[in-house]
This record gives structure tokens, C-alpha cells and sequence, in this order.
């Protein structure tokens, strides 16, 4: 669990370093509206993995809180098992 978390917050730490892309490029009259949904689009996201890599402490605690008490007091289940074993007449050499 703690390796999993590990990774997630090594990844998601690595996407906010990343550089935000530049737009730069010409657009023509009505796409405009489109390139700042875009550009929303990327701060939102970035936002979402800001809150995500927050939560990853806590959540770690929590998981081995969870972890501890479905563990915590182990029952020993056994159950009876029976085994019937059916040979016809010819493999037991009592056939013809």
C-alpha cells in the first residue's frame, strides 16, 4: 500500500512540475473560445492534482487504519472436506 501510494504522489508531483504549455498559436475568429476552454481546462486539472497529492497523507493513514482492524483478530475457519474417489471395474482389475 504504501509503495502504491509512493508512486501516485512521485507521478502526480512530476505532472505539476511540468511546464504549462504555451499557446502561441493563431487562431482564427470563433475558435477562440475554445483555446480558453482549454487553457481552463489545464488550471482546473492542475488544481485537481494539487487537492489529490494533499489527500495522499491522509488517506495513507486511514488505509492502514483499515488494514489494522480487518486484521486485527483473525478467526481459524476450518471446514470438514471429503474426498470420493470413483475407479470403474476395469482400472481396478476386478473387470473382465
Amino acid at each position: 500500500m504504501n509503495e502504491i501510494l509512493d508512486e501516485l504522489a512521485k507521478t502526480i508531483a512530476s505532472k505539476l512540475k511540468e511546464k504549462e504549455p504555451e499557446f502561441v498559436q493563431q487562431v482564427l475568429p470563433g475558435l477562440l473560445d475554445e483555446l480558453e476552454d482549454q487553457k481552463r481546462q489545464l488550471r482546473k486539472d492542475k488544481v485537481a492534482l494539487e487537492i489529490r497529492l494533499a489527500k495522499i497523507p491522509r488517506e495513507r493513514e486511514e488505509e492502514a487504519k483499515s488494514i489494522s482492524a480487518r486484521y486485527k483478530d483473525p478467526q481459524d475457519r476450518t471446514f470438514p472436506v471429503c474426498m470420493v474417489i470413483v475407479l470403474p471395474e476395469t482400472s481396478s482389475g476386478g473387470g473382465k
